[in-house]
């Protein structure tokens, strides 16, 4: 089994990150860059070992998949996700990107990168709604809807302006309560 990937102590030595699966559109290049990354940061990393792991049993496939010669299934993206430890998330974009990248049609396509955009926005207003500065966001949100009406904007941009941020206000305060759950629970334990 692979160390933890995010050992913040193994990475300042070798002044390395981790690769953020939210930073491609091509699960291929993530699995080629973080193959790198676990080569260099575990020198026993291997095609094999992934294999292994993820319980694949040919040990060349990680490679083929890499290098576009082999595609993946439903099942082998779970075992993928598996064996690269990927949090729920970051699993579910990683599926949603072999979807899109393994697209059969210009429909299936669009359909699986409105919900990576969705994903991203979702990663976002976690970030966000993590923040100290959420007041500040927020104080901001309401400053912009303001300064548009000074400025003479109309109606209708203003009310487009408005209703965005109430979705994003919304996302922020859903993930605000999750987070304050989840805290409640762990204080209980």
């Amino acid at each position: 089994m692979f160390r933890n990937i995010n050992n913040s102590e193994d990475l300042a030595m070798n002044n390395l990150q981790s690769p953020s699966i939210f930073k491609y559109l091509d699960y291929r290049h993530f699995l080629s860059e973080t193959y790198h990354f676990l080569k260099k940061t575990q020198p026993q990393f291997s095609f094999r070992s992934f294999a292994k792991d993820s319980g694949m049993n040919s040990p060349s496939f990680l490679k083929l998949v890499i290098d576009n010669k082999r595609n993946l299934t439903d099942d082998s993206i779970e075992k993928f996700a598996h064996a690269l430890k990927l949090k729920s998330e970051e699993s579910e974009f990683f599926r949603t990107l072999v979807k899109y990248n393994q697209a059969g049609s210009a429909e299936e396509k669009i359909r699986n990168y409105k919900w990576l955009q969705k994903l991203l926005a979702e990663q976002y207003v976690d970030t966000i709604a993590k923040s100290p500065e959420h007041e500040f966001w927020s104080e901001w949100m309401s400053i912009a809807k303001k300064k548009l009406s000074s400025e003479g904007h109309t109606s209708a941009t203003i009310s487009l302006f408005t209703e965005k941020l109430a979705e994003i206000e919304g996302l922020i305060s859903q993930k605000q309560n999750y987070i304050s759950s989840e805290n409640e629970v762990s204080l209980q334990q």
